[in-house]
């Protein structure tokens, strides 16, 4: 986004007097906020950059730092905004290119450091600006109108200097200077209902797809997984993923997900339920693109040829499960699953289970047995109070896993195990 937007959508700041008293002649800075358009869409990511200006010469000889930590350029960019802006949801900035092919100058933005891309330098009223921008990312979380307040530079600028000898160079005549931009408003509309695709899930902004299937050559019952690898320039971090159409001759188990930084890849549990098939058929991706004309757009992927091995003599032929040979997710199958580390298991963790399934057949064990510890019924029944001392001291000492516990306690709040932790020992 090097170079001058269209007028309407950024605005070049002047310098101003701490009185707000505007002082057009001679600026030494300016600060614009600008995006590629003037509309967006709903859930479609904005690219809105901060560009800032200033004559580096003037305040290489004339400029006073702000704060006690060296900067590259004493300058204090105010945008708060850029940690919460209501209407949106702020993105991590888009991945830039390698270190040693830009230029990269400190400043202080907000309340904090930070480095900005330097830029081709910009030429106003025949002074020459060292340009810098930084990046943010915005996703509009709703329609209408989108505001982006506006930005303003301070900085501090002396005329003459004396020489301390403990000090140093020493500002005689001090000025605070500072440098207002202008608001910036966007237009966010919600997606069109009319001609969307069965296939859309969401996906705004510009993609390809591709597919892998592993293993190619199999037999009918076994399975095979289709890996689509969806890459582009858009919200694919946030859309929902990618819907399998009918497959003839094949029953979806389920599917998992993985994001990177180049796109995101589904890969679908495929098994084989006929010996006809010869090939996974093209899957289409269907996404809606923003630039004009906008609309949206559907791209599919390469058949993949297959080597289908018959089923051996005799031996049955595999049904597909219930709801019609595909993954309805939360009804009839698993899905969307991500791998997930595997939660340490305590070593003997499994010694208080045994117990538990003895004393959760009678929930009241432990009070009734207090009516008759006298009659060898009593005696008997003696034997659970003490199991439940046992299993509470095993469990202070041995803590069963997170999983085990959580799903204990909602099957049973109020049951045996608090009744065992509330009577008094003997």
């Amino acid at each position: 986004m090097n170079g001058l937007l269209p007028p309407c959508l950024c605005a070049i700041a002047f310098l101003q007097q701490p009185s707000g008293e505007a002082t057009p002649a001679d600026p030494h800075a300016f600060v614009e906020v600008v995006a590629a358009r003037a509309t967006y869409y709903v859930q479609e990511p904005v690219r809105v950059v901060l560009r800032i200006g200033f004559d580096a010469g003037f305040l290489r000889q004339n400029g006073i730092p702000l704060f006690h930590q060296r900067l590259d350029v004493p300058l204090q960019l105010h945008a708060p905004w850029l940690q919460d802006l209501p209407g949106t949801r702020i993105l991590a900035a888009a991945a830039s290119a390698p270190a040693g092919q830009q230029t990269r100058l400190s400043l202080a933005v907000n309340d904090n450091r930070a480095v900005a891309l330097q830029v081709e330098d910009r030429t106003v009223d025949g002074r020459q600006f060292t340009v810098l921008e930084l990046d943010q990312r915005l996703l509009p979380t709703r329609a209408g109108e989108l505001v982006i307040p506006a930005p303003w530079l301070s900085y501090a600028y002396a005329s003459r200097f004396d020489n301390d000898l403990l000090a140093g160079r020493v500002p005689a005549d001090r000025h605070d200077a500072t440098v207002r931009g202008a608001p910036l408003t966007l237009r966010i509309e919600p997606l069109p209902a009319a001609g969307q695709p069965a296939a859309f899930t969401g996906a705004i902004g510009r993609f390809s797809v591709t597919a892998e299937a592993s293993p190619r050559e199999l037999a009918v019952g076994e399975s095979l997984a289709l890996a689509l690898r969806i890459s582009g320039d858009g919200n694919l971090e946030f859309c929902d993923p990618p819907r399998l159409p009918a497959l003839a001759g094949w029953h979806q188990n389920g599917m998992i997900e993985q994001h990177s930084a180049t796109g995101r890849t589904c890969t679908f549990d495929l098994v084989l339920l006929s010996s006809t098939v010869q090939e996974v058929p093209a899957i289409p991706f269907a996404y809606f693109d923003p630039t004009p004309p906008a609309g949206y757009r559907t791209v599919q992927t390469q058949p993949i040829a297959l080597l289908v091995r018959p089923l051996p003599p005799g031996a049955a032929r595999p049904r597909a499960a219930s709801g019609g040979g595909n993954a309805r997710p939360g009804e009839n199958d698993i899905f969307g699953l991500r791998p997930v580390a595997t939660l340490p298991r305590p070593a003997g963790a499994t010694g208080l289970w045994p117990v538990l399934l003895v004393l959760g057949s009678s929930p009241r064990g432990c009070s009734h047995s207090a009516s008759h510890r006298g009659s060898a019924r009593g005696r008997a029944t003696g034997a659970i109070p003490r199991a439940c001392g046992h299993a509470r001291r095993s469990a202070r000492s041995r803590p069963a896993p997170a999983a085990r516990t959580l799903s204990w306690r909602r099957r049973s709040p109020g049951s045996w195990p608090r009744a065992c932790a509330a009577r008094p020992r003997r």
